[in-house]
C-alpha cells in the first residue's frame, strides 16, 4: 500500500497526502505523504490537519439524529416549523428529505445573486440570533436568499444534491440543542475518540501553524496557495477521520437504530430509491457493501470509506484543488489490496451512429447541466452550474462503453459509474453523485 500510495502521489502530482487505512482497530497504513507547505518544505505527517469539506455532513446528520433520539425533533417534521419563513415554494420539504437530498431546493451555488437591501423583510430569519449558531453564519443570506426562488423540483421527486440542505439544518440543531452549531459537532467528534478536530476555524486556520496542511491549486507552473476566505470546514487528521467512520457505525455517536437510519436509501415519490442515505453515499463495489463520502473545498479533497463487512476503513487527504482521484481511483486501489481483489476489467465497446444519438442531449441535475456529446466512437459528458452561468465545471469526461448503458468513466471528477436509462435515454445516475433527466 505504502508503494502503491507513493507512485500514485508522484504520478498525479500532488503537493501532499496523508492516508489512514484500518482493520479493525489497527492501523495497516497511517502516514504522510509529500508536502504539507511547498514554500517551507513541511512534509505531511500522520498529525497533519486537513479540511473534510463535506464529509462533514456526516456530523451535521448524526446532530439531527441525536435530536431524533432526545425526542425534539422528527425525521418526517416539515422544516418550516423549524424555519417557518423559508421560502418552500408552497410545498412540505420534510428533514429527512433534506438529509436525503431529496428536498429540491436550491444550492447556493445555483442562486441568483441576492442583496438583503433590496427585500423589505430582511430581518433575522431564525427563532435565535446568529451568533447562536456560530461565526460566519448569516440567516438574512443563507435563509433570505431562498426568497421567491423555485425549487429544482416537487419534494421527493428525485435527487440533487445541494449543500443548502445541510447549510439550513445547522439552524435547527443550534436552535434545538441549545449550542452553537460548531460545539455540537465538537461534541460528536469528543464522542468519536477524535484526538485532533477543529470546528472553529473560521475563516481559515492560521497559516503559520506547522501541523496544518496548505491548499494548492494546479498551473502551469506547477502550484499556486489558495487561501480562500470563505473556507468554512472543519479539520481534523486522517487518523481522526478514520475513528470517526469506525465510531458512528459503533453505537458510540449515534444509536443503531439511527446509523440504520443514516444508511437507509433515500425513497422517492415514485418508488424507486437512490443510493444516499444522510451524508453517505452507498454503494456495493466488487459486491461489497460500502458507505462512503467525499470532501472539496478550495486547495483541498478528501474521501473516508468504510466497507462494514469486511471492518474495513479508508480516510485519505490532498491538499489539491479537484484530486478526487483519490476517491475515484487510489482508494478503491487501496482497498483491493487489503481485500485481496483483482482490479476490474474496463471494457471499450464501440457506439454505433443510432446508438450515440440516443444518449446524446442535455440532462438536468438540479444544481449542474450534463452534456452528452458524441465523441468518434464514445460518448463524453460535459458538467457544467446549472443555468445562465455557463461556468463548464469539467469538460468532456470520456466515458467507456460496457454495455448495456453502463459507462465507465475513468480519472472523472466526482464520479466513475454512469448509467443512462431509456430508449433513447431520458435518464442518467452519475455515480451516486447525480441524478439527471433529459431536458432537451
Amino acid at each position: 500500500m505504502d508503494a502503491e500510495v507513493s507512485r500514485y502521489v508522484n504520478e498525479q502530482r500532488l503537493p501532499g497526502l496523508s492516508a489512514a487505512v484500518y482493520v479493525g482497530d489497527e492501523p495497516v497504513l497511517l502516514r504522510g505523504y509529500g508536502f504539507a507547505d511547498i514554500e517551507n518544505e513541511i512534509p505531511v505527517s500522520a498529525t497533519t490537519l486537513f479540511a473534510i469539506g463535506s464529509i462533514e455532513k456526516q456530523l451535521t446528520a448524526a446532530a439531527v439524529l441525536r435530536l431524533v433520539e432526545d425526542g425534539k425533533i422528527r425525521l418526517d417534521d416539515p422544516i418550516s416549523d423549524y424555519i417557518p419563513r423559508l421560502n418552500t415554494d408552497g410545498q412540505v420539504i420534510t428533514i429527512a428529505q433534506m438529509l436525503h437530498q431529496v428536498s429540491g431546493l436550491q444550492d447556493h451555488s445555483t442562486l441568483p445573486d441576492y442583496d438583503p437591501s433590496t427585500n423589505p423583510d430582511s430581518a433575522p430569519w431564525g427563532a435565535i440570533p446568529d451568533s447562536a449558531v456560530g461565526e460566519g453564519f448569516d440567516s438574512v443570506l443563507d435563509i433570505g436568499a431562498f426568497q421567491g426562488q423555485a425549487l429544482y423540483f416537487s419534494p421527493g421527486e428525485r435527487f440533487s444534491y445541494s449543500n443548502s440542505n445541510y447549510d439550513l439544518l445547522c439552524y435547527v440543531i443550534a436552535q434545538l440543542s441549545g449550542q452553537t452549531y460548531y460545539d455540537a459537532t465538537a461534541e460528536l467528534a469528543d464522542l468519536a475518540g477524535i484526538e485532533a478536530f477543529h470546528s472553529k476555524w473560521t475563516p481559515r486556520p492560521d497559516p503559520e501553524r506547522t501541523n496544518v496542511a496548505h491548499g494548492y491549486a494546479a498551473n502551469d507552473d506547477g502550484y499556486e496557495l489558495v487561501w480562500e476566505p470563505n473556507l468554512y470546514s472543519a479539520w481534523t487528521t486522517a487518523d481522526g477521520l478514520a475513528r470517526w467512520g469506525r465510531a458512528l457505525e459503533s453505537g458510540i455517536v449515534v444509536s443503531a437504530a439511527s446509523f440504520e437510519s443514516m444508511t437507509s436509501a433515500a425513497t422517492l415519490n415514485d418508488g424507486r430509491t437512490w443510493p444516499y442515505g444522510f451524508g453517505l453515499e452507498l454503494s456495493q463495489p466488487d459486491e461489497r457493501p460500502r458507505t462512503t463520502h467525499t470532501g472539496r473545498v478550495p486547495g483541498f479533497y478528501a474521501v473516508l470509506t468504510r466497507y462494514p463487512e469486511d471492518d474495513l476503513t479508508i480516510a485519505i487527504f490532498t491538499n489539491l484543488s479537484g484530486a478526487s482521484a483519490i476517491a475515484q481511483e487510489l482508494e478503491p486501489r487501496l482497498a483491493r489490496l487489503v481485500l485481496g481483489l483483482e482490479e476490474p476489467e474496463v471494457l471499450d465497446i464501440p457506439l454505433e451512429e443510432e446508438e450515440l444519438a440516443a444518449l446524446a442531449g442535455t440532462y438536468d441535475a438540479g444544481a449542474f447541466w450534463f452534456e452528452a456529446i458524441p465523441e468518434g466512437e464514445r460518448i463524453a459528458l460535459r458538467m457544467r452550474t446549472r443555468g445562465d452561468k455557463d461556468v463548464f465545471e469539467y469538460d468532456r469526461t470520456l466515458l467507456y462503453n460496457q454495455g448495456g448503458g453502463r459507462f465507465i468513466a475513468i480519472g472523472a471528477p466526482e464520479w466513475r459509474e454512469v448509467l443512462f436509462s431509456g430508449e433513447p435515454a431520458q435518464e442518467i445516475s452519475i455515480g451516486t453523485f447525480a441524478q439527471a433527466v433529459r431536458l432537451r
